[in-house]
């Protein structure tokens, strides 16, 4: 078993850091770090740290929470179950057995409780209804990993094909991505199941595009012309059903009064409509890119040493890839718990 030290050392293995990218403190606080101390203080602090890294301090302060507490919970756990983890045999069913009792349902249940705040919600700006953060499980025969439909995300924002996309970020001012060329690439990253590293995603993701796919709101407008406009934009969205835009947006009943009973709103509403299009059709940040990236390569990274750790068959089977019941549960407990 991992004590808490070596499980955050992982966790920027996972994220392709190593200790002097998140600039951990040098001489007494490294020392600390590498102590048994306990502390939940302690282990706050790095997490910051690792958040900070990726651009996520300011995104969301619950984040840093949630961690601090199940590494604080975790290390009571590996307080009375290291003994038995040193017996042969034991640890990875141990392992196995925290994952599902502990981590899966922990974190399940304290990001769907994210989701019932808008602002919080992991899943903003995102495709709505789906974990971009996990391995998508909705066609059996071929799960997608997080990075094959961040790319279908960004192609839709971004409003034109993945060749267009490759032209631009080709045309950069980057002599790198220019002699290697993006296309071959960036299809590895839309369909391939093929981990990018991570300074391959930064170094494309760090481009200036023009983006087509998104609402921009025009604020000279009055609230009228601007309904007018943002529905319009919804009809002429590609492949967006009034299902689907019912998970885009956390205001299902607004849905139904606009596109289904075709009713007169309010003007309150109005503004509300017109907000929730423009802040999931926005244009995202490069830092935001790059963090969304780095997580779903993460998650990916993640799923494939668990599969290696537990020795399970990299298939699509339940019973031969367990780890995939893992990601059944996490979907199960935040759907019961949002």
């Amino acid at each position: 078993m991992l004590n808490n030290e070596q499980l955050l050392i992982k966790i920027m293995e996972l994220l392709d850091f190593d200790l002097k990218d998140i600039k951990l403190k040098q001489t007494l606080q490294k020392e600390r770090f590498y102590t048994q101390e306990e502390s939940n203080t302690k282990y706050k602090e790095h997490i910051e740290l690792i958040f900070k890294s990726l651009n996520l301090d300011e995104q969301n302060k619950e984040f840093i929470d949630i961690f601090s507490e199940l590494l604080f919970l975790y290390n009571i756990i590996y307080q009375k179950l290291l003994y038995y983890s040193l017996i042969e045999g034991y640890e990875k069913k141990l392992n196995w057995i925290i994952l599902k009792r502990l981590v899966i349902p922990f974190l399940a249940y304290k990001f769907a409780k994210l989701d019932n705040k808008y602002n919080n919600r992991i899943d903003k700006n995102m495709p709505g209804g789906l974990f971009w953060y996990l391995p998508d499980m909705r066609e059996y025969k071929n799960i997608k990993m997080p990075i094959n439909y961040l790319m279908e995300w960004w192609l839709d924002l971004y409003g034109n094909n993945l060749s267009s996309l490759c032209n631009e970020i080709d045309d950069s001012n980057n002599e790198e991505r220019a002699m290697s060329g993006s296309l071959n690439i960036l299809k590895e990253w839309k369909t391939k199941d093929k981990l990018p590293k991570r300074s391959t995603l930064i170094n494309y993701l760090d481009t200036t595009i023009k983006y087509l796919g998104i609402f921009n709101q025009n604020k000279a407008n009055d609230i009228d012309k601007e309904y007018e406009r943002v529905i319009d934009f919804i009809k002429n969205k590609q492949n967006l059903s009034i299902e689907n835009l019912k998970n885009e947006i956390p205001y299902n009943s607004l849905v139904d009064e606009i596109f289904i009973e075709k009713k007169v709103i309010s003007q309150n509403n109005k503004k509300r409509f017109i907000q929730f299009i423009s802040e999931r059709w926005s244009i995202p940040s490069k830092n935001s890119l790059k963090t969304k990236f780095i997580v779903g390569r993460s998650v990916h990274k993640l799923y494939r040493d668990l599969i290696s750790y537990f020795n399970f068959k990299n298939s699509n089977d339940l019973e031969e890839n367990k780890v995939i019941q893992l990601i059944y549960q996490y979907l199960a407990s935040s759907t019961k718990n949002s």
